[in-house]
């Protein structure tokens, strides 16, 4: 009976260990969104929101459009250093993988080609391993890892 009892309160830890990390990700995601002219104020000057309102008309018939609305944000502004406009397509994750990396990179390809503007492809975490940081070097996504 006991061992049961064990295997029962084992099965409930990992169940709300998987709740409070899905809660802390929103969390994360939300601070990010409330906040995002101080993790993308070292990059653009004049930063704001794209509300995804005023790009879905050009959404409806694109067969990728569920994966752009998908994005965490977009934001817009000017490079600091260019003064050059460019779009950010944004992907928050609190750990950030492999696949956080290659969706980004993906989703702002498409952006892209929607938009008919420059999009740099951003991920933003807090927990991120060599691989996915030498991952996302490779293919052109801006890793913003902060303390949260």
């Amino acid at each position: 009976m006991l061992k049961q009892n064990v295997e029962i309160l084992k099965q409930d830890m990992m169940c709300m260990k998987g709740e409070f990390g899905r809660f802390k990700g929103k969390e994360f995601e939300r601070s990010v969104r409330e906040k995002y002219y101080a993790y993308f104020g070292k990059l653009l000057r004049k930063s704001k929101l794209v509300p995804f309102e005023e790009i879905l008309s050009i959404l409806d018939d694109l067969e990728e459009r569920d994966s752009i609305l998908n994005l965490d944000l977009i934001a817009k502004g000017q490079i600091k250093s260019t003064g050059k406009q460019v779009v950010l397509g944004v992907e928050v994750s609190y750990s950030l993988y492999e696949d956080d990396i290659k969706r980004a990179s993906e989703r702002a390809e498409i952006l892209s080609r929607v938009l008919f503007e420059e999009v740099i492809p951003v991920v933003v975490g807090v927990e991120a391993k060599k691989e996915v940081e030498t991952l996302a070097d490779s293919l052109g996504v801006l890793l913003i890892k902060t303390d949260y």
